[in-house]
């Protein structure tokens, strides 16, 4: 196993945790540092300031560094591989939504249930930076002084100069099993082989807004949809150097990985859609 040292960005909502799963299968034996948070706060903010405060040497025991942070939180990590995956800006939101209103203690999920606030207001409140262009304020590398700090075009180009230059690879949610196929190949792992994890099944996609929602949702994080629309091309371009062989592979793969189904719908997801249902009706 190649001992260079691992920095997994996950974006929250771009299937982290499902690749998280494969890193903690690849590296099992490794040191691993999670980054989390806990349901009362948006960022893990704590423990990413306990890990700047270790010393150097306690920083490198850990071959994998994951989670919800920031690129360049930590100058210690500058010559790690640093991957990270990236979405679609308005299906990451929509996804957002129903995990806040899901999760047992996330710390939005009184304000959405007292107020019944529809997806519709929801992803057009401001009510936090994760609806603010958050994949390129994590990506970026900027410092934003505060949360009223709005991103603006030198950011983006800052986080597609990383996408391309300072990280080791990237994978693109909607192409998940491709991703991971290609990640695989880069970082020289084993097939991984895997089963999904925290699957989404309780969203009804980006038609089911409104068209001004979805024009004010475009518009208010327009950067996210340029960043996304470059990682797309990018993928494209680096899969394309690969050649056929390679994704002749990736077909034998995808063959075999089927054996590895999905989790199966569950209770709580029929219970969320009819939540979300009742909420969207009008109070009487």
């Amino acid at each position: 196993m190649n001992k260079q040292q691992i920095a997994f960005v996950h974006i929250p909502r771009t299937a982290g945790n499902n690749f998280g799963a494969i890193l903690q299968q690849n590296y099992a034996k490794a040191g691993i540092k999670d980054f989390y948070v806990d349901d009362n706060e948006d960022v893990a903010t704590q423990s990413i300031e306990d890990f700047v405060a270790l010393p150097p040497r306690q920083k490198q025991s850990y071959q994998v560094v994951k989670g919800h942070f920031s690129f360049g939180f930590d100058p210690a990590l500058a010559q790690a591989s640093h991957l990270t995956f990236v979405r679609e800006p308005v299906n990451r939101l929509v996804s957002y939504y129903f995990y806040a209103l899901g999760a047992k203690n996330h710390y939005l999920k009184q304000w959405l249930l007292k107020d019944r606030v529809t997806i519709d207001e929801f992803l057009t409140s401001n009510v936090s930076t994760e609806l603010d262009n958050f994949q390129v304020r994590m990506l970026s590398g900027h410092e934003f002084s505060d949360r009223s700090q709005k991103v603006e075009q030198a950011h983006l180009d800052l986080a597609k100069h990383n996408l391309e230059h300072k990280f080791r690879a990237f994978g693109i949610t909607e192409e998940f099993e491709l991703s991971v196929f290609y990640l695989a190949r880069v970082m020289g792992w084993k097939t991984p082989y895997y089963q999904k994890i925290g699957v989404a099944r309780n969203k009804f996609g980006f038609q089911g807004l409104s068209e001004q929602t979805q024009a004010e949702v475009m518009q208010l994080n327009r950067f996210d949809v340029e960043l996304y629309r470059f990682a797309k091309a990018l993928f494209q371009q680096r899969l394309e150097q690969l050649g056929s062989p390679f994704m002749d592979q990736f077909a034998h793969f995808k063959r075999r990985n089927r054996h590895f189904l999905p989790e199966k719908p569950g209770i709580k997801s029929r219970c969320l859609q009819l939540l979300y249902r009742r909420m969207a009706l009008p109070q009487g």
